[in-house]
């Protein structure tokens, strides 16, 4: 039963990180205004924010699993070990 919890909880963060991407896939609509020679500032990718962001979200989201169940379980003798 815990495999398959934690299976659910890897589908669940797998969905959300790649649900979070949609709204970048679909930022210019039909027409692209960040093509041509001169893109307006707002075609800018703020790349570094995200190497930093999705990493560390990663972390806090295995952490508080890992805490919670934890805590769940605290009485099983198995969890002690």
């Amino acid at each position: 039963m815990k495999q398959f919890r934690v299976a659910v909880v890897a589908l669940l963060l797998v969905a959300l990180l790649a649900g979070s991407m949609a709204g970048t896939a679909e930022a210019g609509g039909k027409k692209d205004p960040c093509s041509g020679k001169n893109p307006p500032p707002e075609c800018e990718i703020p790349e570094v924010p995200w190497t930093l962001v999705l990493p560390l979200a990663g972390i806090a989201i295995a952490g508080g699993y890992y805490l919670i169940d934890r805590r769940r379980h605290q009485d099983d003798p198995a969890q002690l070990a």
